[in-house]
């Protein structure tokens, strides 16, 4: 990817966040709202005028925002928030009281730390479900400028992500 614009790389992130909504029933969306309590407002609002049946089948939520779009294109880094134990408007996730709910977010961000990494980013995120999944920027961006974790670019870099899918 280091070799890719950041346009070229957010047509990535793109196509990983459409496979995900496919594959694992999540609301995924790109440069969403302005902002993160935009975002998790308006991924509440959606969730809430669903179905019981189809809100059943909901896998959880992964967006981010304008604000991160623009931070994306200046210098490659991406912070990805998810919920995989979303409440809203009396439906709440299966399994979302109590420890479960952890693990329904902690779930949800191994796939998408997954599928970040087989579209071939390097991600970091503590394992922490209150805190998002970051790409680590890397690339070229449009200014032809390249960018990127110094220690990454020499290589041998591993992440926190990395280390949390091991587990």
């Amino acid at each position: 990817l280091g070799s890719l614009r950041f346009y070229e790389q957010y047509d990535l992130i793109v196509s990983a966040f459409a496979e995900l909504r496919q594959e694992q029933h999540i609301i995924a969306k790109c440069n969403y709202l302005c902002c993160s309590s935009c975002g998790s407002y308006g991924i509440g609002e959606q969730a809430s005028k669903m179905s019981r049946k189809r809100f059943d089948k909901l896998g959880g939520s992964i967006y981010f925002h304008r604000q991160g779009y623009n931070r994306f294109m200046e210098d490659g880094s991406l912070m990805i928030q998810f919920d995989g134990s979303m409440e809203c408007e009396g439906h709440s996730l299966k399994g979302s009281d109590g420890p479960t709910e952890a693990l329904g977010s902690k779930m949800l961000a191994k796939l998408v730390i997954a599928k970040l990494v087989s579209k071939g980013f390097k991600v970091s995120w503590t394992g922490n479900t209150n805190r998002c999944i970051e790409i680590i920027p890397f690339g070229i961006n449009d200014y032809g400028s390249k960018v990127g974790h110094p220690t990454f670019l020499e290589g041998g870099f591993v992440t926190e992500a990395e280390q949390v899918l091991a587990q």
